[in-house]
C-alpha cells in the first residue's frame, strides 16, 4: 500500500536536482492516480518538451531501481543512467529542465553566461534549443555571453555587442 515510501531515500541522497524534479514529477503522477483516481502524466509531459528541445538523447524513463535513463536517438534499445552523460551534457539538460519548468508563455528570459562549461559544439546545440523552445512558447530571451563562439551564432540583427563600456559604443 505505501510503494512510493521507497523512492523517498533516492531522493535524499543528493543524486542532482534533474533526477530529483524527474522523481517528483513521476510521484505525483503516482499520487494523483493512487489517491485522487485522476490520471496524471507531468512527466511524460516534461520528457516530451525537453527530448523535443536534445540532440541525438532522450530521457526515457525511470526504473525499478529509481534510475533516470537515457538513450541515443540512434540506438533507442540501448539504455543507460544519466549519470553517466558528460558534464556538459548533463548541464545543458538542467538548463533545459529548469526553463521548461519556471517559464510561462510571454516570459522574459535572461541568462548569463550559458556557455559555461560547454565546447563550442555544444554552445550552438544550447542556442538552437533555447531559440526553439523561446519561439514555441512566446518568450523573449536575453542572454549575456563572453562568449565569441555564442556570438557568432546569433544573427546579427540579433545582438548587442558592447565592445567598450567607456567609449559606449553599441554595436547593432
Amino acid at each position: 500500500k505505501y510503494d512510493w515510501i521507497s523512492i523517498v531515500p533516492r531522493l535524499l541522497k543528493g543524486e542532482g536536482a534533474l533526477q530529483n524534479y524527474l522523481h517528483w514529477l513521476s510521484y505525483e503522477d503516482y499520487l494523483q492516480k493512487e489517491f485522487e483516481r485522476k490520471e496524471s502524466q507531468k512527466f511524460q509531459d516534461v520528457l516530451i518538451e525537453i527530448n523535443e528541445m536534445l540532440f541525438g538523447k532522450q530521457i526515457t524513463k525511470i526504473d525499478k531501481q529509481g534510475r533516470v535513463l537515457v538513450s541515443d536517438n540512434d540506438n533507442k534499445h540501448i539504455e543507460y543512467p544519466i549519470e553517466e552523460l558528460s558534464s556538459g551534457e548533463k548541464h545543458l539538460l538542467l538548463l533545459l529542465l529548469e526553463i521548461s519548468r519556471r517559464c510561462w508563455p510571454g516570459s522574459v528570459l535572461l541568462i548569463d553566461e550559458p556557455e559555461i562549461s560547454l565546447h563550442p559544439g555544444m554552445q550552438k546545440d544550447l542556442l538552437f534549443m533555447l531559440e526553439k523552445f523561446c519561439k514555441k512558447k512566446n518568450i523573449q530571451l536575453i542572454m549575456a555571453s563572453h562568449s565569441e563562439t555564442l556570438a557568432s551564432y546569433v544573427h546579427p540583427h540579433e545582438r548587442i555587442v558592447l565592445s567598450s563600456l567607456e567609449k559606449s559604443v553599441v554595436e547593432a
